[in-house]
């Protein structure tokens, strides 16, 4: 489609990358002659491609779904694929769309691979490396065409790094990091603040995440553990994400401490008054763990101290202060 052996020439080394000042140097031209050569064979292309479509015979010999790759295109047209490439490229044809990902042009439809980076967004920051090709499979049975495993992996894949045993988006905290171990290995609990517990869970980060600088003092790494997770136990710590409760009954237990005629409450007394319960529907098995749920959820409602909690209450100074018939109703400890 070029008009001579001179504008092939001048198309070529602009597909190969080369800058206006560097192509016009080369030939003699000015920027403008340059962008005349390019915009004149452009317009000849753009009627080419909507004519003939020469993007579907390609795919039709393409070994990919959905898509051909430059390799493809290399293979099938040689000499000619550098020029084909960078003006199929600049076309505003509706059924090529580039693909940096894939590195080639998605053919037709491009719907299943809006879809694939949709849900490739929603993923976590962390992958399992064991687990990966099972999300990868559930995620290919949301199309409903055959798109290759090869495909769907690099795709899902863009962006994340093998570092230890696990796929991470990007730079990842300490926080995150001990977030996923001890998600892993310690879904019942950790006991802090024990030195061979610490080497264990030191262990446990590098065999996740590879050789993680980690701080020298354990302490410093049970400080952060403290923050990330509640009480379960004495001086075992477990996440939020731990709790098996049900919203029925903790609001229950909620609304006992607030009928309770007393402003400071201990732990102790409140297990005991709900341990069938709890033993029976839940996986809180003793007075620390449920102090950890309460303190978990209800922290900007009461006060704790080690053994008991506290009510933040309003305290009525006289009934003409609330209807008389609520006034009969409140607990002697909300009466001054």
């Amino acid at each position: 489609m070029s008009k001579n052996e001179r504008d092939e020439k001048i198309l070529r080394k602009r597909a190969k990358g080369a800058t206006l000042e560097q192509t016009s140097i080369a030939y003699e031209l000015t920027h403008e002659g340059v962008r005349q050569i390019e915009k004149k064979f452009q317009g000849r292309f753009d009627r080419y491609i909507t004519r003939a479509m020469p993007h579907y015979i390609l795919y039709a010999f393409s070994k990919n779904t959905g898509y051909i790759s430059l390799d493809d295109i290399n293979e099938l047209l040689g000499s000619l694929s550098d020029i084909f490439i960078y003006s199929v490229k600049k076309s505003n044809c509706s059924t090529a769309h580039w693909s940096d990902e894939l590195n080639g042009f998605i053919i037709g439809d491009q719907k299943w691979y809006e879809l694939l980076i949709e849900l490739k967004d929603g993923l976590p920051e962390i992958l399992n490396s064991e687990s990966v090709d099972e999300l990868i499979a559930n995620v290919i049975g949301n199309f409903t065409f055959a798109l290759s495993m090869d495909d769907a992996r690099r795709l899902v894949l863009i962006g994340y790094s093998l570092i230890g045993k696990v796929y991470l988006k990007k730079r990842v905290s300490l926080s995150r990091m001990y977030y996923a171990v001890l998600e892993k290995y310690y879904p019942d609990g950790i006991k802090l603040y024990d030195d061979s517990e610490s080497i264990r869970f030191r262990n446990y980060v590098r065999e996740l995440f590879g050789d993680v600088r980690l701080p020298e003092n354990n302490r410093a790494i049970d400080v952060r553990l403290t923050e990330l997770t509640i009480l379960c136990d004495r001086g075992k710590r477990i996440l939020p994400s731990g709790i098996k409760i049900s919203k029925e009954l903790l609001k229950k237990i909620h609304e006992a401490i607030i009928d309770i005629d007393r402003n400071i409450i201990k732990f102790q007394d409140i297990f005991e008054r709900f341990k069938n319960e709890l033993i029976e529907t839940s996986n809180i098995t003793n007075k620390y763990f449920l102090q950890g749920v309460l303190r978990y959820h209800y922290s900007n409602e009461f006060d704790f101290s080690r053994y008991t909690l506290k009510k933040r209450v309003k305290l009525f100074t006289a009934p003409n202060q609330i209807s008389s018939e609520r006034w009969q109703k409140l607990p002697s400890c909300l009466k001054t």
